[in-house]
């Protein structure tokens, strides 16, 4: 197995593992949990929703970088930076901000594996080495790990999305930023939802 294999998989299972997750909220159909992890000083998020929807239409719509303002609202801008082959992808993407905080950037290595059980994983997390430029009063953040989990029902009509953030905002960010990354992120799949499941009806 090599290091890649094994990083998504021991995501699959942080992701889909019951303890010591904590429900933060419920809005829509859509639970947020958050979890501490020791040595660091930001929350996980874990929000988890049921689609209905086939997974390839889910996993459409969350790999397509140009309509993902169209439902997260955390994220202002976000772009493909190139593809490296069929499964790794490098993509850009900055979030919304408020004052006092400046805005947060990042970079983001996405992989994309699909299991025997057809369920998918898209793993995330910043590269070791970037030289992307940094928009002059944007902050750029580090993503630690973070992703999908994409599991379709036996006939493939609906889809139980788990989606997982773990970030790095970097710099001095004011308590209201944080809450705002770590719950409202996981909420924009009531956005998700809605349009995915309009798009299946097509």
């Amino acid at each position: 197995m090599s290091d890649l294999d094994a990083a998504i998989d021991k995501f699959r299972v942080f992701c889909t593992e019951e303890g010591p997750w904590k429900l933060a909220k419920e809005e829509n159909g859509v639970k947020v949990h958050t979890r501490s992890i020791e040595g660091q000083s930001l929350n996980v998020s874990r929000g988890i929703v049921t689609v209905k929807a086939p997974v390839e239409k889910c996993l459409e719509l969350a790999m397509d970088t140009t309509k993902r303002v169209s439902w997260d609202k955390v994220v202002k801008e976000c772009r493909k930076i190139r593809d490296t082959d069929d499964g790794h992808h490098i993509i850009y993407m900055q979030s919304t901000s408020k004052w006092p905080a400046s805005p947060r950037d990042f970079i983001i290595d996405l992989f994309v594996k699909h299991f025997d059980d057809k369920s998918v994983v898209i793993y995330g997390k910043s590269p070791e080495h970037d030289d992307t430029p940094v928009p002059k009063g944007v902050v750029r953040g580090k993503c630690i790990s973070s992703g999908y989990i994409f599991v379709p029902n036996a006939d493939n009509t609906e889809t139980n999305i788990t989606y997982i953030m773990q970030l790095d905002l970097c710099g001095s960010v004011p308590n209201f930023l944080v809450n705002m990354y770590m719950v409202d992120g996981p909420l924009s799949f009531i956005e998700f939802r809605k349009i995915v499941e309009a798009e299946a009806k097509k």
